[in-house]
């Protein structure tokens, strides 16, 4: 992974910056990700406010317009790198 997470700088992706393991007397005990501090989730964003709703508020169609266009753009620098995100779900999209 940290070969990957090297080459993917880009503005609409998180930054991860390494792996946070615990060890004691040999057993591993826990593993984090560590990555750029970030909001929530995509999900939480949307729902988390009625005016960000698509179907709620027509002005909040502007918002979904330029979600795509960024995770698309995202998806699209991934794939140059021969990379597949394999989980894409609202839950998984982080937001600064």
């Amino acid at each position: 992974h940290s070969s990957h997470s090297r080459q993917l700088k880009h503005k609409h992706i998180v930054a991860f910056y390494g792996v946070a393991i615990e060890v004691e007397n040999h057993k591993l005990l826990s593993v984090a990700l560590v990555f750029e501090l970030c909001s929530g989730s995509l999900k939480n964003h949307i729902f988390g406010n009625d005016r960000r709703i698509p179907w709620k508020t027509p002005n909040a169609a502007a918002y979904t317009f330029r979600w795509i266009r960024e995770i698309l753009d995202a998806l699209e620098f991934i794939h140059s790198k021969n990379i597949v995100h394999r989980d894409l779900k609202l839950d998984n999209i982080l937001v600064g």
